[in-house]
């Protein structure tokens, strides 16, 4: 895994992000305790080319003001899975044994 740090094509990842959709804004608000690191994570992963695994799904209701990670990937051609797909994609098993 490469070492990863906050730089100058990270910030401009992030500033793309907000300038892509207005809308984008609204992944953050500190009024509803959402999470400010959010853009942060779609940015390093817009820079090195990685997926994002998120918990979140799509919102599709097309008055909706709510705005989530999948729909700011899917804005800016950031591939996003949720940890199920990821669990799939790593073929990790599960075993259940009595002792």
């Amino acid at each position: 895994m490469k070492h990863t740090c906050i730089d100058e094509q990270v910030v401009k990842c992030l500033q793309d992000i907000y300038s892509a959709d207005p809308n984008h804004k609204f992944l953050v608000d500190n009024t509803k305790a959402r999470s400010l690191a959010d853009p942060w994570v779609i940015a390093h992963a817009l820079r090195e080319n990685a997926i994002v695994v998120t918990k979140e799904e799509k919102v599709t209701a097309l008055n909706s003001t709510k705005i989530k990670i999948p729909n700011v990937c899917e804005k800016m051609k950031v591939a996003w899975i949720n940890d199920f797909q990821l669990i799939e994609k790593l073929k990790i098993k599960f075993r259940c044994e009595i002792l």
